[in-house]
């Protein structure tokens, strides 16, 4: 859809598109079922489905793919050392990020000042960093994503670390969430960028290959933590 130069701002605003959800779809879901109940929720989803699937046919223009994918192209491809080390690090962060994440409510509980009502602010306003950090992320990985991924691994590890320790402050509490969800915003955008420059040659293998050890992770994260 866009030219090469352009294909890591073009990942950004599509990544954005999650943040964004993320950020919007728990509050806008919870409206909704308590003014019409439990089951307009998931109507509404069914609707907005079918629409988003009439406009990739009627507005998306016809892509066909480089060349076929088989499944034998993807033992193939974890022979390319900088793909396995984008992979593992994926695999690490995101698991990481959502076994600690499993926690984050019973820790800011634990914060002098904080009620039920702020920590329901504070994680939007964690969410709303998360879409800043997807656009930060992205204009670094968009030049090195191996740089972008460090920077992030560093700042999530950080937060982690720290967010326990800062419990007797709201000041420092409120800081660190916000700097988790900025960090944790970059961690897809940078990760697709860094998958598409270690396979230019099978772009479409690679990303299949990234969003399912990225929902692996997601899975593993939730079960561990």
């Amino acid at each position: 859809l866009v030219r090469a130069e352009g294909a890591g701002r073009a990942t950004a605003v599509i990544f954005s598109g999650i943040a964004v959800a993320s950020v919007l779809g728990v509050p806008a879901g919870t409206l909704l079922g308590e003014l019409a109940g439990w089951r307009w929720g998931f109507a509404a989803l069914a609707v907005l489905a079918l629409a988003v699937a009439g406009l990739l046919v009627t507005v998306l223009p016809r892509l066909p793919a480089d060349q076929g994918v088989r499944l034998g192209a993807f033992p193939a491809l974890l022979r390319i050392g900088g793909l396995r080390a984008g992979l593992l690090a994926v695999t690490l962060l995101v698991t990481g990020h959502f076994a600690a994440y499993t926690y984050i409510r019973p820790v800011l509980e634990r914060v002098p000042g904080i009620g039920a009502g702020l920590i329901s602010g504070l994680l939007l306003a964690y969410g709303t960093a998360g879409i800043a950090g997807n656009f930060a992320g992205g204009a670094v990985a968009a030049r090195d994503p191996r740089r972008a991924l460090l920077a992030i691994s560093a700042g999530l590890a950080a937060v982690v670390l720290l967010m326990v320790p800062a419990g007797a402050s709201l000041a420092a509490s409120v800081a660190l969430l916000v700097a988790w969800g900025l960090a944790y915003g970059g961690v897809s955008v940078s990760a697709q960028n860094w998958v598409m420059a270690a396979a230019p040659h099978a772009r479409e293998a690679a990303s299949a290959l990234f969003a399912g050890v990225f929902n692996v992770a997601i899975a593993l994260g939730a079960f561990a933590g």
